[in-house]
Parts: C-alpha cells; structure tokens; sequence
C-alpha cells in the first residue's frame, strides 16, 4: 500500500497480533510515526484517517492526566480509548478507519467512521482476522477465499457499483460505516455505533438556511488542520463552489483552488469554476487534459481498485488526483451535498411520473413507449430520447418497486437474459436490490424522498462516490476530505423536511438558498452537469476491438458467464445508435479486465 503513505512505514509483530501502516505524513510530520501506543504501552493503535477536532480532545486529556509524546491526531484515539473503551467512537469528528490491539486484555478493535469515507475490509479464515484499507492486502494474506463471489457480480451488473457489505471475493468482506469489530476470547462482534435520525422539524426557511451555512463553514474551518498546505476541487458545482468560497472566507491563506477541463465541450465545466475562482480570489489552476488512450489506461485503472468498479466518473476524478497531486498532500471537494440536500437528476423521477400519471397507463404502454423506442438513442450527457425512455419505463413499473428500479445497470429482467443459465440458476433466489431494500424498508412510515435519501446515503455514497474519491486520490497519494459529511451537518440534513430540499423541480432547494448571497447567480442556477468520461463513444470507437476481443473470442471470459448473442445484441444496438448501453457495456469490458488480470 505504498501509494496510500509513501512518507512512512511501521511495523508490529508479535505471537497474536500483527500490525502494519504505511502514512502519508498531514499532521506532525516528523513525530507522528506509527504504530502509536500509550504511556505504559498495554494498547498500540495503527490509524488512517484525521480527526478534526484532536486539539480539542488533547487539552482536555491533558487536563485529566494523560501524557502524550507526538503532537499526532492518531495518539488523541488510544487516550480515548483508555478513557471510554469503544465509546471512544461517540468522541471523534473526521474520517477514520483504526485498529487498537489491547495487549493486557487480548483484543483488537478496529472501527470506521460514521459516514464510510476511510475504507476498511476484512476477512475471517479459521481462528484469524484479517484486515487493511485495501482488498489488495489481503489478497496477499494465506487462506483468504479469493473465489468469485456470485452475488456480488449480480449487484455489481445492476448497481455499476458493489453496495453493502459484499466485495466481488468470497471471503473479503467490507465493515460497514458506523460500525466497530471487536475480537477476543469470545469470539468477534459486530455492531453499529451511530444512527442518522429521521425525524423532519418544522422551521422558518431562513433559520434553516443559517444553520446550514454556519455548520458548512464551520466544518470548512475544521477541515483546514493540516501540516501541509491545503487546497479544493473546485468543479463550479454548486457544492464546490460553496465549500472554496467558505474556504475563502475562514482560511489564512489564499485558496488554492484545482479544475481540471477537457476538449470536449460536453464534459468541461471550466467556465463556470474560473466564475467561482474570480468571485472568490483563489489562486486557481486547471489542468486541460486529453483523455488518455483507454485502450492502453485501463487495464493500471481497472487495478487501482482490485474489484470491477464501472463508475465512468472515476476516470476524471483519477486524472483530476494525478495533476492536483502533483501540487499538495490534502484537497477539501464538495461531495455528499447531492445525497444530503437531494441534487440528482433521479428524485425529479416521481414528481415526473406523478404528472405523467393523467396519460392513461395503456397510452403510455402501447403508444409512447414503442415510439419512443424507434428513435436514436446518443451516448451524449442528457440525451433526451434516453430520458424519455426511461422515465416511460420507470412510470409503467408498480408503485411498490419503482422507487429502487432508477438503475443504469441491467435491470432483473435483462441480468436473467445476460447471465449463463447455470449461472443465474445459483442466483435466482437472490435479489441484487436486497441491500437497498434493507435501507428503503427502514422507515417506512416516511415520505418518498426521506426514504430515498436515507437509502442513498447507505448505499450509493459510502459504496460508490466516497469509495471512488478515497481509491483514486490514495492512488496518488492524496487525501480527499468531505466537509459536507461532517456528521454534525449530516444530521441536521436529515431532519429538514424534503418539502425543502425538492420543491416542485427544483433540486436543493434549501442549500441554494442558503448560498445565494455567497454564489454568483450563473452557478447557483446552473442545470447540474455531473462529472462523467465519453465512455460510449470510447466503445463506439476506440474500444471497439478490445470490446470485440473479449466478449465474443472463442474461449472467452465471457462465454463463462454470459449469453453471447445477447452481449452481441446490445454491442450492436449501442454501435448503431439504436440505444445507448454505454453503462452496462463499460460495466462488462471493465469486469472482463478486471478478471484477465486477476487471472
């Protein structure tokens, strides 16, 4: 795990325990060396992450007799937990994933933070636990069941992503966030430390709209702790944007705000970050990037993340880590407010499909939906026939399952027709949307919105978005951190009614108005862009061969798994613009790479 802390390495070793730590060196350079233990060293801890408000905890520490030797956020823990155990946990602001092996009492203690930002897998094999940051380590570990997982390739399919606890390997699994493991002599436990409420309030608009602002900023400002200079992806995005200009207004420093842009119009949001950076007076750079060859990046992308991962947003956000590295250690990005505040394109699907509902069903059935099916479908961002076409189809599914069909992945239906039959005959009693039901099904007394929002933010979020940022800026050496998922805001988003988060079509209703003072207007009215790579028309042309090569070679990695003539019918219809199957066909050439490589 070289890439994830070059500055630094330790070690310990003993008849029952083993840990180990690589550091990218933020806070305490030169003292915070690590495994870290405790006075009289019964308890050593190896940590990954920041706690924002260590200062704060150390004086109070201090005060009550505990003595420290670094001036390190990773000592801060094991006094912690010499103090409350695994209520520790309740004390820390950050991001964290930690082990602590008591020596006196032989156990061990590993824990991730609330919202899932710093990773951490595990695997059990025998007598003996394992764990790391990455699935790559324990890879490396005897006896870890590294066969493919089945279930975790049918959520893959449907999600572009692997939610839940599952990781594409048999015997590796993921902690979930919020959540501790506890092993000792009675064997190991599993359990959630936080919960995020789920109760709407009832406020005037504007006393929302300074809470959320003072909280952001005061998150901004806690996130700055660093040794090392600190700087911010700056996207032009609404949530960029407010998170540099808070920035700009707690920092002691000039900002130093990083874009990345590409020649392609349609995927470059250069100007409207140049009309934040102005605004705010940031010292602002941009990287204007060509894309490189996918052909030749791939098979180095595909093995940054040790598992198929088809989020087409993780290639700029890789390049936009490559260049920003070159400049700084530590980054702050605008992440989480699309989950928090409602952002995506998606939750407009009911209020759509509510006004759709005065066209009888049969119309839209047998008339709209075969029209619309005739027309060409492009691989551009907010192609209005895919549009079209999917919100008919989401409007004709039951009430009872809709609201978790919004999939750009293969839905039920086209995983049974794409799987071989004696695959899908040892998944035909799992459901790839089980690990979102779990969520949606929580509170089901809530509205549609609330239930979608909480499942999203248990799912998509920690699984996908955090897990993208986390790999690929780690990649590179490049800690990534997320003021808008400082737990204290997160939980105040959550008890906003979502009456003010979508109002009619609006999306982030609240956050807009809670910035229009700070944002110019061209920004804070801005249609939400997203952050994607043209990985349809790469598979149009540049890709063509290799996708050619190894979904239909006699002998394939394909024929193993899939129906062939049903990976040649959708190649196809997406090469002849009868449909756009960008995402699912990334979806197989990245898996397909993923498993030539691991083989």
């Amino acid at each position: 795990m070289r890439h994830r802390g070059p500055d630094d390495e330790g070690l310990l070793a003993e008849p029952n325990a083993a840990l180990g730590i690589r550091r990218l060196s933020i806070i305490d350079l030169d003292g915070g060396h690590q495994p870290i233990f405790n006075e009289d060293e019964s308890i050593v801890i190896v940590f990954n992450g920041e706690i924002y408000n260590f200062l704060e905890l150390r004086t109070q520490l201090e005060q009550e007799g505990h003595h420290f030797r670094t001036r390190t956020d990773t000592e801060v823990i094991i006094h912690l937990y010499e103090k409350y155990g695994t209520e520790c946990l309740n004390h820390l602001r950050g991001m964290f994933a930690f082990a602590i092996y008591d020596r006196a009492r032989r156990t061990l203690f590993i824990a991730r933070d609330r919202i899932g930002i710093k990773p951490l897998v595990y695997s059990i094999h025998g007598t003996t636990l394992s764990f790391a940051s990455e699935i790559k380590s324990l890879l490396l570990c005897p006896n870890v069941n590294i066969q493919l997982h089945l279930p975790a390739l049918a959520e893959y399919l449907t999600h572009l992503y692997i939610p839940g606890e599952n990781t594409i390997y048999k015997g590796i699994r993921r902690l979930p966030p919020a959540h501790y493991l506890i092993m000792d002599s009675n064997g190991i436990h599993i359990k959630r430390y936080w919960q995020l409420p789920h109760s709407n309030g009832y406020r005037p608009e504007e006393e929302w709209c300074e809470d959320i602002i003072e909280q952001l900023r005061e998150a901004v400002r806690e996130h700055l702790v660093s040794d090392v200079p600190v700087g911010a992806f700056l996207s032009g995005g609404i949530d960029s944007s407010a998170v540099s200009g808070l920035m700009s207004q707690v920092h002691n420093e000039k900002v130093r705000t990083y874009s990345i842009g590409f020649p392609q119009r349609t995927y470059s949001e250069l100007h409207f970050a140049r009309t934040a950076a102005k605004r705010f007076g940031t010292e602002h750079h941009e990287f204007m990037v060509e894309y490189p060859k996918p052909e030749e990046f791939l098979p180095q992308f595909v093995r940054c993340f040790s598992e198929p991962f088809a989020d087409a947003a993780a290639v700029p956000t890789y390049l936009i880590a490559r260049e920003a590295s070159k400049h700084l250690k530590v980054v702050l990005s605008g992440n989480g407010g699309d989950e928090l505040f409602a952002g995506y394109a998606k939750y407009l699907a009911e209020p759509i499909t509510h006004l759709l509902s005065i066209v009888p069903s049969s119309v839209r059935r047998y008339f709209l939906l075969p029209v619309a099916d005739r027309l060409r479908e492009s691989t551009g961002i907010g192609d209005p026939v895919r549009r079209l076409r999917r919100i008919l189809r989401y409007s004709l599914m039951p009430p009872s399952t809709r609201p978790l069909s919004w999939l750009n992945g293969f839905d039920p239906d086209m995983l049974r027709k794409l799987l071989k039959p004696e695959i899908y005959s040892e998944l035909k009693d799992f459901d790839p949307l089980a690990s979102l039901r779990r969520h949606f099904d929580k509170y089901p007394d809530a509205d549609m919105l609330s239930r979608l929002l909480y499942t999203e933010f248990n799912t998509y979020l920690p699984a996908n978005n955090l897990h993208k940022d986390d790999i690929l800026g780690m990649a590179h050496s490049l800690e990534i951190r997320v003021p808008f998922l400082d737990h204290r805001l997160v939980e105040l988003a959550f008890t906003i009614p979502s009456n003010l988060k979508l109002r009619g079509f609006k999306t982030k209703y609240i956050l807009k108005k809670a910035f229009q003072d700070l944002l110019p207007a061209e920004i804070l009215h801005r249609p939400k862009q997203g952050f994607s790579a043209p990985v349809g028309e790469w598979i149009k042309h540049e890709l063509r061969p290799l996708c050619e090569q190894l979904f239909f070679q006699k002998n394939s990695i394909a024929s193993s798994f899939f129906n062939t003539d049903v990976l040649r019918t959708l190649l196809n219809e997406h090469l002849h613009s009868r449909a756009d199957h960008s995402h699912r066909l990334w979806a197989l050439l990245i898996f397909f790479i993923w498993y030539q490589e691991r083989h």
